[in-house]
């Protein structure tokens, strides 16, 4: 904890000796989160859009967190504006698509997971996720790959043996 409160007075030094700088704003919420400071989280990210507003860390920073609180409305609004700025932001694509199916907006969590994991097919998190949201729209469509041939049909199960086919093998002896 020591360490924590070291490195927060320190980005409240820097912050001190050149004005308002997103990336140390950023660092200092995601600190703020882990001691659990939801509300100086809040403004940390908040300052921290507002010093770089074409950027999108800022808001999917600030979406995480208001995903956490419970806010998820506000949460995809925020990823929404992530996405805006930078629409291959893995990080807001991945929470947009949670906020999404929390908000019950299956198609769309379904589509902005699909984007996610086409950018980048080993982020096994968002190929989870992308289940989950299927799961719970009930939508499979789409989600097998093209390039695979049907299975082949079942071959037709043998007739089950008679008595008299059976007494044709020969008796097991005992070892011996």
């Amino acid at each position: 904890m020591l360490f924590r409160s070291e490195a927060l007075a320190s980005y409240d030094r820097a912050l001190g000796l050149g004005g308002e700088n997103a990336d140390i704003l950023n660092n200092r919420g995601m600190l703020l989160c882990e001691l659990q400071a939801a509300i100086l989280a809040l403004e940390s990210f908040t300052r921290a859009i507002a010093a770089a507003p074409t950027r999108s860390d800022g808001y999917a920073n600030r979406g995480g967190l208001l995903m956490q609180v419970g806010r998820v409305a506000e949460a995809a609004s925020d990823y929404e504006q992530a996405l805006a700025r930078d629409p291959k932001s893995q990080p807001a694509l991945y929470g947009y698509g949670s906020a999404l199916i929390e908000l019950n907006r299956h198609d769309e969590a379904i589509a902005a997971l699909q984007r996610l994991t086409n950018l980048n097919p080993d982020y096994s998190y968002a190929l989870g996720m992308l289940v989950h949201a299927r799961k719970t729209a009930c939508n499979w469509r789409d989600s097998a790959p093209t390039n695979r041939s049907p299975p082949p049909a079942p071959s037709p199960s043998p007739a089950p043996a008679s008595p008299s086919s059976v007494a044709n093998f020969p008796a097991r002896r005992p070892p011996g």
